[in-house]
């Protein structure tokens, strides 16, 4: 690797950048990309957290034109037919987990609401409390009083007295 230079950033370490943020780190790697045409990570724990993600970060890489190599992982190397071929092969299986893992999780939350679990937040009042509400209301008291002696936002009261879950 003749005239190559080492650089050495946080920046570029994409992998464990938030899901929120993940458009920086792929910023990142393009900008990097843009200027040296290759991109080498020392180890692939070291850029990515799972095989979906890291395939990922790659496929930001090789469409933002460089080459992608793991010094410390031979098999993993877009420069070569066989890096491309494993890499590949790693998508395929990586997008079957991720199959797997939806299923399961579908299967779950069936399983649950037959046994008649209840998702989302509980509600801050019960049905009594926005019957009281509905009837204080209609007697004159404001939002801002019904909100503050039951603990409330007014939002929330707004929402019962439309006869919606108050969240």
């Amino acid at each position: 690797m003749t005239g190559t230079r080492i650089i050495e950033t946080a920046a570029l370490n994409v992998g464990w950048v938030r899901s929120s943020n993940i458009q920086a780190g792929h910023l990142a790697v393009h900008q990097t990309v843009l200027q040296f045409g290759h991109f080498f990570v020392t180890r692939l724990d070291r850029l990515a957290r799972s095989s979906l993600d890291l395939l990922h970060t790659i496929d930001v890489i090789t469409k933002a034109g460089a080459q992608f190599r793991s010094l410390a992982d031979p098999w993993c190397d877009t420069t070569t037919a066989h890096g491309k071929l494993i890499l590949t092969v790693l998508a395929g299986l990586a997008e079957f987990e991720r199959s797997l893992i939806i299923g399961r999780t579908q299967a779950g939350i069936a399983r649950a609401k037959a046994r008649g679990v209840t998702f989302g937040r509980p509600a801050k009042l019960n049905p009594r409390q926005r019957r009281m509400i509905a009837a204080r209301y209609a007697k004159g008291e404001t939002m801002a009083t019904l909100a503050a002696e039951f603990g409330v936002g007014e939002a929330t009261v707004w929402r019962a007295l439309r006869g919606q879950p108050a969240a």
